[in-house]
């Protein structure tokens, strides 16, 4: 039989130990281990946070890491990805280029500045010219002719008793034979109006012909002079109708084959008083008719000289011819003046280029322009023998500066320069002698060859 353990009060001994002594202590020694707990406190919280901050920036470091990673591994194209950006980048950049030289081939075009050749002759020297001289070594002139007519009606007095007969002419025609008809002088005329003419000298009519398979009348002409004094045989070839007759054939075969036709006025018929002027009177009236005369003839030279000549100031004449002639009105008579200007003119270029042949051989210029003509001075040297009417030799002096401009043929340089590239220009300034020098400007900037259209290549002078 087990024996029974009876569990007993533990009772302490009385007996004191040291860490039973209870300690004095002190207020202050108190606040002091208070302080230094609550110290240790906190630098045990201290260390405690900045563990955990040292955790924490350690684990934004680590992520930080990991998204430079993953953000390089984005950014790094496969070798896939960029063969296609070049190849797009390839296509654009091929787009862009075509784009431009569409853009540059519609839209290009050359402004060429040209500056003409020019050369400034002064000119001063004797030249002889003869009329109507074509040849290399010697100059030539023409002639023009101008006629204007002009009177004036003055007090007249009466005159004696005048009877004088009008004269004309006329021209007869043979259309009855192939045979010749010989017409003395005296033969007897008549017009439609019964008015009796007669011939003044003998002439032998020409019989007819038949050229290129028409028939040609024979004709010559003769002078005539009324049978009468009078003004009423005064005609003008307006004022007739129907031909001139000749008296003697009438009744014959001839009288129709042979007829008479008014060549000009017949005029110079008068009967009865004459009226007289004074001489002062009549002088006065032929001044006054000769400035206008002179005025009218010089208004008209302008459109009467052909067209590449000229006529210098001075280099004509103007010849005057009295006509007498009477009106009916009472105490007045009619001072009738005509005037003939015969006027010496150049062929400009043909002029130039015998003056100054060397200047212009030397420049090479083929076509050209001259200004200054019309500033030139020309004085007759043998004014007192010369006379456009003959047409004898003219020995002059020409005095003035002139200009002579290269024509440069746009049509042929824009065909030249046609693609032609701009570094290469100055090939065809040297071959084309009307040309000094050239400047070209180019649309768009890049462009280095000229447009191949000759419509977008413009020519401008300087």
């Amino acid at each position: 039989m087990v024996t029974k353990k009876v569990v007993q009060d533990i009772i302490p001994s009385s007996r004191r130990s040291i860490r039973l002594v209870p300690l004095a202590r002190t207020e202050k020694k108190e606040k002091e281990i208070e302080k230094n707990i609550e110290l240790e406190k906190d630098e045990d919280i201290q260390n405690e946070e900045e563990i955990i901050e040292n955790k924490v920036k350690e684990k934004k470091v680590i992520k930080e890491k990991e998204r430079v990673k993953v953000s390089e591994k984005d950014k790094k194209p496969s070798s896939k990805g960029r063969f296609s950006k070049i190849v797009i980048f390839g296509i654009i950049l091929i787009s862009v280029a075509l784009i431009g030289l569409a853009l540059s081939l519609l839209y290009s075009k050359a402004i060429v500045t040209v500056t003409p050749e020019r050369l400034d002759l002064n000119i001063n020297g004797n030249f002889i010219a003869k009329k109507d001289s074509n040849t290399f070594d010697s100059l030539g002139y023409q002639v023009i002719t101008i006629s204007e007519q002009a009177n004036k009606s003055i007090p007249a007095t009466d005159g004696p008793l005048v009877q004088t007969k009008a004269k004309g002419t006329v021209t007869l025609f043979n259309s009855f034979s192939s045979t010749t008809q010989k017409i003395v002088a005296g033969t007897r005329l008549t017009n439609t109006s019964g008015l009796v003419y007669k011939t003044l000298s003998t002439v032998t009519i020409p019989g007819k012909k038949i050229l290129q398979g028409k028939v040609v009348f024979g004709s010559v002409v003769v002078g005539i002079i009324a049978e009468q004094a009078g003004a009423n045989y005064n005609i003008k070839p307006l004022d007739l109708t129907g031909d001139f007759k000749f008296l003697g054939y009438k009744g014959t075969t001839k009288y129709d084959g042979f007829f008479g036709r008014i060549k000009a006025d017949i005029v110079g018929g008068f009967s009865g008083n004459k009226k007289t002027i004074s001489t002062t009177a009549q002088t006065d009236a032929a001044n006054e008719l000769k400035k206008t005369i002179e005025s009218k003839l010089l208004a008209r030279v302008a459109a009467t000289i052909p067209t590449g000549y000229m006529m210098f100031e001075k280099s004509y004449t103007i010849e005057y011819q009295d006509i007498a002639s009477s009106t009916d009105q009472k105490n007045l008579a009619d001072v009738s003046i005509k005037g003939i200007l015969y006027g010496v003119i150049f062929n400009s270029k043909t002029m130039i280029d015998f003056i100054a042949k060397k200047q212009i051989q030397d420049s090479r210029l083929l076509d050209y322009k001259i200004d200054g003509l019309k500033s030139l001075t020309l004085k007759i040297v043998n004014d007192k023998d010369f006379s456009p009417k003959k047409g004898n030799t003219l020995s002059f002096n020409l005095l003035g500066q002139i200009r002579i401009t290269g024509i440069i043929n746009e049509t042929e340089l824009k065909t030249k320069l046609i693609g032609l590239r701009v570094k290469e220009i100055d090939n065809v300034i040297k071959t084309n002698p009307s040309v000094k020098y050239a400047t070209v400007l180019l649309t768009p900037f890049w462009m280095r060859s000229f447009p191949n259209s000759p419509e977008k290549i413009t020519i401008d002078y300087k």
